[in-house]
């Protein structure tokens, strides 16, 4: 369901930026935000600027900083990304909206 080349964890970072009206953070604050490791959030942040989805730009503050910022190619890839999930989160709207539902099935996959 994601664009070729983006992981969850990228559309994760693409859709926090979106979500928050945010068009840059420091890496450290991202992965203070998602609960991992800076580690782990370089990586997922180096693939993202391979795919021209960020950019990572000299902390203005903090010479030994960057701040990530989201590009419009980022943008499209978050928005496409949604577009393609809308029509399979609907199938489970009716299940989210009855209170008493346990578990819920695509309508679509033969469950009820």
């Amino acid at each position: 369901m994601l664009p070729e080349g983006l992981s969850l964890a990228g559309f994760g970072v693409l859709n926090h930026f979106i979500r928050l009206k945010r068009d840059a953070e420091r890496p450290t604050q991202l992965a203070r935000n998602f609960q991992v490791a800076k580690s782990a959030m370089t990586n997922t942040l180096q693939r993202l600027e391979s795919a021209g989805y960020i950019t990572l730009e000299p902390d203005p503050e903090d010479g030994r900083g960057k701040i990530a910022r989201i590009t419009p190619s980022g943008r499209a890839a978050r928005d496409a990304s949604i577009a393609r999930l809308q029509p399979v989160m609907a199938e489970f709207s009716p299940c989210f909206l009855r209170a008493t539902s346990n578990v819920c099935f695509p309508r679509s996959r033969g469950f009820a």
